[in-house]
């Protein structure tokens, strides 16, 4: 699951409708494997308003997690 302390307390202020990430488009994941690339990572979807989300093999995946954690809204592209 996600820590408590990576977890908005309150919605923060948004600055963007979609997050720039874009899931399956490589060019877009500019965040380094860092602790400073994912605090810029949950930075990111804290600012946004909503994040894509694209469905892989079932809904219960850890971005949609993070992104709720992060005080955003997942996207889904395609609901059959």
């Amino acid at each position: 699951g996600i820590p408590r302390s990576n977890m908005v307390s309150c919605l923060p202020e948004k600055w963007t409708a979609f997050a720039p990430l874009r899931p399956g488009h490589p060019e877009t994941y500019i965040f380094p494997m860092t602790s400073f690339g994912e605090l810029e990572y949950r930075r990111m979807y804290s600012e946004a308003h909503y994040a894509l989300c694209p469905r892989k093999a079932g809904w219960e995946t850890m971005r949609i997690y993070e992104i709720l954690a992060s005080g955003c809204v997942p996207f889904v592209e395609v609901l059959e």
